[in-house]
């Protein structure tokens, strides 16, 4: 799974996309690497854009797991995922439902996640 990260520290964001077939060791890798970059502060907010990926090879236990420790460590900030069919929608729920934070969302409408990413902040860092 090719996966990718840009950070806007202007508008204090962090854009994450993946593609292809998403597995553990892509995520556990893509976390740690995020979590270690000191550019990112507690109240960063993420942008998760899945919609090109094809598959999912993740166990429930490796979810429950990831969601008990990256959602803690990061667990006042916004994290929208941008997804387009059942399989997205059914992956990122499982985490979801491990992290059990109101922080996160998962989206079908663009739109609809960048207003609820840009709520409480200013216009200044209100992101497109």
């Amino acid at each position: 799974m090719p996966w990718t990260y840009q950070c806007d520290t202007d508008k204090d964001v962090i854009y994450i996309t993946a593609s292809g077939v998403v597995t553990e060791s892509d995520l556990a890798f893509g976390a740690a690497e995020i979590l270690a970059d000191r550019r990112l502060g507690p109240t960063t907010r993420t942008f998760n854009d899945y919609r090109a990926t094809t598959g999912f090879q993740l166990s429930p236990e490796f979810v429950h797991a990831m969601g008990k420790t990256v959602g803690v460590q990061v667990i006042r900030s916004r994290r929208a995922y941008l997804v387009n069919d059942e399989a997205q929608l059914k992956a990122v729920n499982a985490y979801l439902n491990a992290v059990g934070s109101e922080w996160i969302r998962v989206f079908t409408d663009r739109s609809a996640l960048v207003a609820w990413l840009n709520e409480g902040h200013p216009p200044e860092r209100h992101i497109a």
